[in-house]
């Protein structure tokens, strides 16, 4: 009898060990959770509606083929092409374009660029023809890859490939095109880290070019070349596919092109789209460009703050006034830390909230910095769409470990939270821990309700300026929502107090061309941080339009949107602009010898400038002309 219950307790104890451990292996997160501290709100449980990703769809090049024949007319050879990254890059800079299929309606512009390439076999003769004499009657055509079929057009002899080009250098600093780049690291561009790579981006050069090159390559060889003809047409090859340029850079999936990964100046991929624009602007007769920055100033600064320390949510609080004394805007991207593990104690608590509301009241922008701040968030899961707080609790292990965590549930329960425990916030911008950047990010931030995205450096995508993102970090969807890459980060050396005169000429550099200043200071110490910020300002305030990433993403995105073109009538200019949504301090660079003909105080004119104070759907913008 003994022996039998013994057995049976046996049994038992094996039973429950067998059970406690498959439990333990289903339920591996709960378990985890027993071991550390979750701070949880009272009555707060969500979001309680599901997040879901939007549905691929490849975008159509037909979107950008409405309105006048006003801008660069894009020529597509092959609709299945990068032409994407042409597009966002010459949003992003302001350049009007229609894209065409046919010939024929492509040259009713005074500039073309034809794209991904020009051959015999994708050109029929007539449409060539058509080119060429579309040239010799003072047309401007730009093409890329010039691989046959109008050859002798441009002046050279071959177009050769190549995969072994890294480098880009200006080679005629006399020319209008180029002589304002007098920076050596636009005079000198990168396409790819030659230590990193063996290869890099596919491209051209130009033999015996019959005119000097405006590029060449490392080894001397013909990147650009350039042609003119006795009626004013003029003729340009580019050995660089553009559009792949642009989308490889932006989405952070080329060869390491990037010289510094951060506070430093990196505009590769902009001085090719300014050589573009510069181009059209000394060409075409009624060239119009849309600016970039608020108000026509020179330079937008977003000062961001990342809060992802104990006592870094305490003095910010010392931030915030001193910018609301300055009458200064700011974005703080809050992780929303309620779980204590590897990374640090709770600060997403009560008296967290309390500070943070404090910051919102001083006007300051709220935005999020994810939940668990882990360096791997780029490999996440992409997660259900049902995260909910106060279940959702990701672990961060050490440095290169986490559980528990998800892509989607990082964005909707930190944008949960901080909606949920701060008054009158709505959370639209978000920046990763580490810029830990997930290739699904893009789409998961369309699915959580965000707009604006701070998730890499500005060095690392090769642009100064924001832009437009795409689905999965690819080539074929684009998505309403836009990067603002960062310039200036606090963790490098020297401390950053002693590098305010090299931030302050790395602002000169951007200013040149209206691109965006994006600093990033972590609010831990009250002490040389918070005296470079005010120096920052004080020394740009006269210059530089500041705001918060909302801010100036809603006037970026706004601004996206607006379409232009140039009417002529008896001899009078007249810019006529459209803009789906209302829009304020928008600016248009105009050619020097128009003169604005209005009594309106709502636009007013500084040289070859205009200012519109207020945009609102549709305006007729008269001009006369200087003799």
């Amino acid at each position: 009898m003994r022996i039998r219950k013994r057995l049976i307790v046996l049994i038992l104890l094996i039973v429950g060990i067998i059970g406690y451990k498959y439990y333990k292996r289903i339920h591996k997160s709960n378990f985890e959770i027993d071991k550390k501290q979750v701070y949880i709100f009272k009555d707060k449980e969500g979001p309680l509606t599901n997040s879901t990703l939007p549905t691929f769809a490849k975008t159509s090049w037909k979107k950008y083929t409405g309105g006048p024949n006003y801008g660069i007319g894009i020529l597509l050879s092959d609709t299945n092409s990068s032409w994407l990254g042409l597009v966002h890059a010459f949003k992003s800079f302001g350049i009007q374009f229609k894209i065409y299929t046919t010939t024929d309606d492509a040259i009713k512009h005074d500039v073309i660029l034809v794209y991904p390439l020009i051959s015999g076999k994708v050109f029929k003769e007539n449409d060539l023809k058509k080119l060429d004499n579309y040239l010799r009657h003072g047309g401007t055509l730009i093409g890329v890859n010039v691989l046959g079929g109008l050859i002798e057009d441009f002046g050279f002899k071959n177009a050769i490939p190549s995969r072994t080009n890294f480098k880009v250098k200006i080679n005629d600093m006399e020319s209008i095109i180029t002589n304002k780049f007098t920076d050596a690291k636009e005079q000198e561009i990168s396409l790819g880290d030659k230590n990193s790579f063996d290869k890099t981006i596919g491209t051209y050069h130009y033999s015996l070019p019959a005119t000097k090159p405006i590029l060449i390559y490392e080894n001397g060889e013909a990147c650009m070349t350039q042609y003119y003809y006795k009626g004013n047409g003029k003729a340009f090859a580019l050995g660089i596919d553009l559009g792949e340029f642009a989308l490889r850079s932006e989405n952070e999936r080329g060869f390491n092109a990037q010289r510094t990964y951060v506070n430093d100046y990196e505009p590769s991929l902009d001085v090719l789209i300014r050589i573009i624009k510069n181009i059209y602007t000394s060409s075409a007769s009624n060239a119009v460009t849309i600016n970039t920055v608020p108000a026509n100033k020179a330079l937008t600064v977003c000062i961001t703050h990342d809060i992802d320390f104990t006592r870094s949510i305490k003095y910010a609080v010392y931030y915030a006034k001193m910018e609301k004394m300055k009458n200064v805007n700011t974005t703080y991207f809050i992780q929303t830390k309620y779980v204590k593990d590897w990374n640090d104690d709770i600060f997403f608590n009560e008296q967290g909230t309390k500070y943070l509301n404090t910051i919102s009241d001083l006007g300051m922008e709220i935005g999020s910095h994810s939940v668990a701040h882990s360096n791997i968030y780029s490999k996440f899961d992409i997660g259900t769409g049902t995260e909910l707080y106060p279940d959702y609790t990701p672990f961060v292990k050490s440095k290169n470990e986490a559980s528990g965590g998800t892509v989607l549930g990082e964005l909707r329960v930190s944008k949960y939270l901080l909606e949920a425990c701060l008054k009158n916030t709505k959370v639209v911008s978000f920046r990763p821990g580490h810029l830990s950047y997930p290739f699904a990010l893009p789409q998961s931030l369309i699915a959580t309700g965000y707009k604006f995205s701070s998730s890499v450096t500005a060095n690392s995508v090769l642009t100064h300026l924001p832009y437009q993102l795409q689905y999965n970090r690819e080539t074929e969807e684009e998505l309403n929502t836009f990067e603002f890459p960062v310039t200036i980060e606090d963790e490098g050396k020297p401390r950053l107090d002693l590098r305010l005169n090299k931030s302050l000429e790395l602002a000169r550099k951007i200013s040149n061309y209206g691109g965006l200043m994006n600093v990033l200071v972590h609010t831990d110490t009250l002490a040389y941080k918070l005296r470079y910020e005010e120096q920052l300002i004080d020394s740009l305030k006269n210059i530089a339009h500041f705001s918060s990433i909302k801010d100036f993403g809603n006037w970026w995105e706004n601004r996206n949107d607006i379409q232009f073109h140039v009417e002529e009538l008896k001899g009078k200019k007249y810019l006529k602009v459209i803009s789906p949504k209302s829009i304020t301090e928008i600016g248009f660079t105009i050619p020097s010898s128009w003169v604005l003909v209005s009594n309106d105080n709502n636009i007013e004119q500084k040289e070859n400038q205009i200012l519109i104070h207020k945009l609102t759907e549709e305006l007729l913008i008269e001009f006369k002309t200087k003799k």
